[in-house]
């Protein structure tokens, strides 16, 4: 193919059909792959030989990219390498960007096609860049999943939008920089990284959220800021294994006023219940 991009180390194969798109001046990733004859909803569930044909039409390599790739397995479940995680846990067609990164990658709307997307900002509970310090950005919703999977489409359509909008500022957690580590395949032996990364990311959120508000919070009516403090109250505690746990829970028991149907009421709401 004459006209490639370049694939970004931390790029799936959604967005690098998609930039290959606009560097052809296609309309969207359905056209594109409409004119040359290439499955799209292959490469949308992770087949290995729609990646190992893109990557042959991108001119990258096929294992590079196949690590980087999600795998639909069905019944909501997604594979990232040997990471687990689910349709609550990680959004593909819902799009959110660091603007700052954007605005360096493409420079212009018409330069999209240069703007790679990161796989780990897919992540629900990833809310900032590392790089910048700010929070990620949702863009607009569209009508159809297939449109929302189109990425430098997206960001050639919100290019305004993402241009005059001011970041907010927003410390990344060493919660978060847990999660990007697995999401790019540091997976360490701890305890924690015995769970699920799914299972992982969920239970420190909602242990978080009982540690600081109580065993009565509901999950729903907050912030994406106050969900990354809860995430990093509860990876304080998970990351010092399974005994600082049981000790928390303890602890928390201990509370006037609190008797031990606050377990179940924690299970209740918890990835283990």
């Amino acid at each position: 193919m004459p006209l490639t991009v370049v694939h970004h180390p931390l790029e799936p194969a959604t967005s690098l059909i998609s930039r290959l798109a606009v560097r052809h001046g296609a309309a969207s990733s359905t056209d594109f792959c409409r004119d040359i004859g290439f499955s799209y909803k292959a490469l949308l569930r992770g087949d290995r030989a729609a990646i190992e044909q893109l990557a042959r039409l991108a001119g990258c390599d096929a294992d590079a990219l196949a690590r980087i790739s999600i795998r639909n397995l069905g019944r909501n479940a997604l594979r990232l390498r040997d990471e687990i995680a689910t349709t609550h846990t990680l959004h593909r067609s819902r799009i959110r960007v660091c603007p700052r990164c954007i605005q360096q990658d493409a420079g212009s709307a018409g330069e999209a096609r240069r703007v790679p997307r990161r796989v780990t900002w897919q992540f629900v509970s990833i809310r900032s860049c590392p790089v910048h310090n700010c929070a990620l950005m949702p863009l607009p919703a569209e009508a159809t999943n297939l449109h929302g999977y189109d990425f430098a489409s997206q960001i050639r359509k919100h290019w305004q939008l993402i241009e005059r909008t001011e970041p907010v500022r927003q410390a990344h957690t060493e919660f978060e920089g847990y999660l990007w580590r697995r999401v790019v395949g540091e997976r360490g032996d701890a305890w924690i990284d015995q769970l699920d990364l799914n299972v992982a990311s969920r239970a420190c959120e909602v242990f978080g959220l009982l540690r600081e508000r109580g065993p009565d919070s509901k999950l729903s009516g907050h912030s994406e800021t106050e969900w990354a403090q809860f995430g990093q109250s509860g990876f304080e505690v998970f990351q010092r294994g399974a005994d600082a746990l049981a000790e928390e829970m303890a602890r928390m028991l201990s509370r006037p006023g609190i008797d031990r149907r606050f377990f179940r009421e924690s299970m209740a709401l918890s990835p283990y219940g």
